[in-house]
């Protein structure tokens, strides 16, 4: 029998944290915790400013892709197909 790729162990983790309730990744600027590390590099970028996602059609930039993909759809009329 083969083992289980580590990646599915990491996506078994997230979600068992879920249910736990266990945040590992504390923000380091506020008391805000994370179940997962690409949730709280996305929630950092409240404190730094960062914007790294930028509107194609009107150039306005976002901190997260989520953000962006809302503000092309309802401003711009542009569904992601």
């Amino acid at each position: 029998m083969g083992s289980i790729p580590a990646a599915q162990i990491d996506l078994k983790n997230l979600h068992l944290r879920v249910h736990s309730g266990e945040r590992p990744y504390k923000c380091s600027f506020c008391p805000k915790a994370f179940t997962a590390s690409s949730i709280l590099r996305t929630h950092v970028r409240q404190h730094s400013g960062e914007k790294p996602f930028k509107c194609a059609f009107c150039g306005k930039p976002f901190a997260s892709h989520a953000a962006h993909d809302s503000h092309v759809r309802r401003t711009h009329g542009v569904n992601k197909e």
